[in-house]
């Protein structure tokens, strides 16, 4: 096939595509979307993986009050579901002391600010949270002081509230928006570069200042318990949430979890973090497979009607292919007409895909950013968009042969007959 019927083939190609913009146009669209749901299905699941696997920040377990060990890591890791009760503090002395411990932060919860969760924590959490990369603060940031109305914010809570270094705000009580505010007014000394972890969506304060909070009441064996602002408050009377945990090695992990879950029945010790976090991707997964496939039928839908747009315009065209066929021109060239529509159609359609995956994954990232401060922005080059982006063409391709193939079965004297 020389560059001159290549030439006449591509004339035909553009004449006829302008005779059809609209019904094209929606084929090339519905392929391109389903392909973008395909691979944005493919790189978010991808990226949500890796992830939900680095957002640990270094802790391997975490010590909570007696719930299941994934209600533990929603809670103290992922900050996503409240804490189902405290813990006495004496819990997180033992774990500090234990020598199968390698590090211990103790957290406290149960406020928030504009829907963001407030927890109190020991300073220490900035030195330890991250690897390997340690938590950073931004220029003109420090640390809170443990024992003022202090607070150290993450990126996306940053964003979200607007809150910046040196503004107040006041708490209010419990995890959900609208609560009550305390009397507590406290000063934001530190803004967090963004981490891609949950820790981005979380506003930090000493742990005093949970303890101290205006309303908050402790309780004790004798009762409930204000803590006066002048007076340090009673080690029995301190309770914490969660504490977050750097197991020494995997016999330790084994040695705890049968001391806290089997043998007893005061907490949970929920470990490993990763284990617990790929059962949440696992469950996933059978809803990324669904969306995947629902995905190939928007594509196989478009194709089909792809399908359809070059059969008809075949059949609209019976004059010119029976001339061609008058003539002597060989099979090759009457189905190399459709054959190229189809890919060419397909290719489109391709580009489409490719486009529109980019715009779904940038407003997934931001919604998953804005909800748990997981950050699924990256991800490098994955093989599956070759194979993605090589099946069209070649569908397009497959269709445009399958269509040229019937109408080359066509008689020529039936061809005029019918065009004439």
């Amino acid at each position: 096939m020389n560059a001159r019927v290549l030439k006449t083939l591509f004339l035909l190609l553009v004449r006829d595509a302008g005779r059809r913009k609209l019904p094209l146009a929606i084929a090339i669209l519905a392929a391109g979307l389903g392909g973008a749901l395909v691979l944005s299905t493919i790189a978010a699941g991808a990226r949500a993986r890796s992830a939900f696997n680095a957002a640990g920040a270094g802790f391997d377990a975490v010590l909570a009050a007696r719930s299941s060990p994934l209600q533990c890591v929603l809670s103290g890791i992922f900050h996503l579901e409240p804490f189902i009760a405290n813990l006495p503090w004496d819990f997180y002395v033992r774990m500090a002391d234990d020598p199968r411990i390698e590090v211990a932060i103790p957290i406290a919860g149960g406020d928030s600010y504009e829907g963001i969760p407030i927890l109190g924590t020991d300073a220490a959490l900035f030195e330890v949270a991250g690897e390997p990369e340690r938590w950073r603060l931004r220029r003109n940031s420090r640390l809170f002081d443990p024992l003022r109305r202090e607070a150290v914010i993450g990126s996306v809570a940053a964003a979200e509230t607007g809150l910046n270094l040196g503004d107040h705000f006041h708490p209010a009580h419990g995890p959900e928006e609208g609560g009550e505010e305390h009397d507590d007014e406290y000063l934001v000394v530190g803004v967090m570069e963004p981490t891609g972890s949950p820790a981005d969506r979380v506003i930090w304060i000493p742990l005093e200042g949970v303890l101290r909070m205006s309303g908050h009441m402790l309780q004790s064996p004798d009762g409930a318990y204000a803590p006066d602002p002048d007076e340090e408050i009673p080690e029995d009377m301190m309770q914490v949430s969660a504490v977050l945990l750097r197991v020494r090695d995997t016999s330790s992990g084994f040695s705890l979890d049968q001391e806290w879950n089997r043998d007893g029945r005061d907490a949970t010790f929920a470990w490993p973090v990763t284990r617990l976090v790929a059962s949440v991707v696992q469950r996933l997964g059978g809803v990324e497979a669904v969306l995947r496939a629902l995905s190939w039928f928007t594509v196989l839908a478009g194709f089909g009607f792809l399908f359809a747009i070059v059969h008809h315009s075949l059949r609209e065209r019976r004059g010119e292919l029976a001339t061609l066929r008058t003539v002597g021109a060989p099979r090759s060239v009457v189905i190399s007409i459709p054959f190229l529509e189809g890919a060419v159609f397909g290719a489109l359609a391709g580009l489409v895909a490719y486009a529109l995956h980019h715009v779904i994954l940038v407003i997934v990232a931001r919604y998953v950013r804005s909800e748990t401060g997981l950050d699924l922005s990256g991800g490098g080059f994955d093989p599956t968009y070759v194979t993605v982006a090589a099946l069209f063409p070649v569908c397009g391709g497959l269709i445009g042969l399958l269509a040229g193939l019937g109408a080359y079965r066509w008689q020529p004297t039936e061809l005029l007959r019918r065009s004439g």
